[in-house]
């Protein structure tokens, strides 16, 4: 049986603009309000427009923690893989994003972090304590992350 505590939120401190960066963000009430509609609107226009069909969904894991990797060719590729998984994990999946490309201006931070719930990682001057700080929430917190080792697309 799990025993729930209530606790403050990891990102607290930090000003609204500061979380739409952090790796600590966690989600409020408007954030998964906004995850949710736009994971809808996302896998309704994918399947129409370009025809989405999931194969095998019941192979994905049911519940975090998880990483789901994948070659990247495509800017549809987190997209993709995000509208194949089931709503109720929206708040937990955390798709990695080039901190360089969407999160370079407060605007781009915020459809980035707010609409897809999408983590930064600076190519350019990313350590190991970036690393060490996505594993630790991967260990201690019901979180998953989309990956793409080859961070940018593959020709």
């Amino acid at each position: 049986m799990y025993t729930w505590t209530m606790q403050p939120a990891h990102d607290l401190e930090l000003a609204e603009a500061e979380r739409w960066t952090s790796l600590k963000r966690e989600c409020g009430l408007l954030s998964s309000a906004l995850h949710t509609a736009t994971w809808a609107t996302i896998k309704c226009y994918l399947k129409l427009y370009h025809r989405l069909k999931i194969v095998g969904a019941e192979n994905l894991p049911a519940k975090p923690p998880f990483v789901m990797v994948s070659n990247h060719t495509s800017h549809l590729d987190a997209l993709v893989l995000g509208a194949a998984l089931p709503g109720r994990l929206r708040d937990q999946v955390f798709p990695v994003a080039a901190g360089d490309v969407f999160f370079c201006s407060s605007w781009r931070s915020a459809l980035a972090a707010k609409l897809l719930n999408a983590m930064p990682m600076w190519r350019k001057r990313c350590g190991m304590h970036a690393l060490q700080e996505l594993r630790g929430r991967l260990l201690n917190e019901p979180c998953a992350y989309i990956l793409f080792p080859e961070g940018t697309r593959s020709w």
